[in-house]
């Protein structure tokens, strides 16, 4: 019955039992109900629709993402259409969540505008990076961000104060970022091409970048690097199933085509657990999980 209003509605744009691996998760499982929403409309037409009893999920990219090997229930959602656009007006930006952070950091670039070139080595959508304030080399998504749009209880919100910290940013899980404001600075546009490069090198020497990767598994712990904890425990290349720690940077899981996200899930719970018994110290997760229960 679901299945069928959507379709009305969707068409084709709604899938039943679709593999996860399709949306750049990591899993060999499959999600009840899939589908890409293309504006606001269409968003407030799904949530009249859907049943309050059935969990829905939104991604961007799935590049942060791992979900458990099974049948998971309930929706799938990712914005498209309308939300995949950038709306430029001087040095102030407009930016639909589901934009890759790479062709924002490009489209800036041909304008002049400076100040997220940081940003160009991390995958994923703007949705996925303000959800958890994304940042690296000591500076984060938020520190430009003037005012956001979120859908809320079937209704549309703008917030210009809100707080955020370590990878923690403004959007409440009962929340849906719809579009973000940000402000840069006007620069040339060579001065801001050889920022990116400069922000590429630094990434390619830390080794911030593997192909078969989630990125970073785990946060910081306050005054502590996730990455040397694990290191001081000689676990690199530690490994459950076909999922290891990377050699080059421990805070990094690598594995080989359809692997398990089930593996990754018990890799990340060992390394959790070796850690606490031996540093006294709880590393948490920067990765979203979907369909585990322990």
């Amino acid at each position: 019955m679901i299945f069928e209003k959507l379709k009305e509605i969707f068409g084709e744009r709604i899938k039943k039992n679709y593999p996860l691996y399709k949306l750049g998760i990591l899993s060999r499982g499959k999600i009840e109900y899939f589908l890409e929403i293309f504006n606001l409309e269409e968003l407030s037409k799904f949530f009249e629709i859907k049943p309050q009893d059935k969990n829905y999920y939104v991604i961007g990219a799935g590049s942060n993402t791992v979900a458990d090997d099974k049948l998971i229930k309930g929706f799938i959602i990712k914005l498209g259409g309308d939300f995949k656009k950038i709306e430029f007006k001087n040095s102030t930006v407009v930016v639909g969540s589901g934009v890759v952070l790479r062709e924002l950091v490009k489209e800036s670039m041909k304008r002049g505008l400076s100040g997220i070139e940081f940003l160009i080595g991390i995958p994923g959508t703007v949705g996925g990076a303000m959800k958890m304030n994304a940042g690296c080399f000591g500076k984060e998504i938020l520190d430009y961000v003037k005012e956001i749009e979120i859908f809320k209880n079937g209704k549309v919100y703008k917030k210009t104060a809100f707080k955020y910290s370590y990878r923690q940013g403004p959007v409440k899980d009962d929340e849906i970022l719809l579009f973000t404001k940000m402000r840069l600075k006007k620069k040339t546009k060579r001065e801001v091409k050889k920022r990116i490069h400069e922000y590429m090198m630094r990434r390619k020497k830390r080794n911030l970048f593997h192909p078969n990767s989630k990125g970073s598994v785990f946060l910081n712990p306050k005054n502590k690097k996730a990455w040397k904890l694990i290191d001081e425990m000689s676990l690199r290349g530690f490994s459950v199933g076909t999922v290891r720690v990377w050699e080059r940077n421990p805070n990094f899981f690598v594995w080989r085509r359809r692997s398990k996200g089930r593996d990754f899930y018990k890799l990340m719970r060992k390394i959790m657990d070796k850690v606490y018994k031996e540093k006294g110290i709880r590393l948490k997760p920067e990765i979203n999980f979907i369909g585990y229960e322990d």
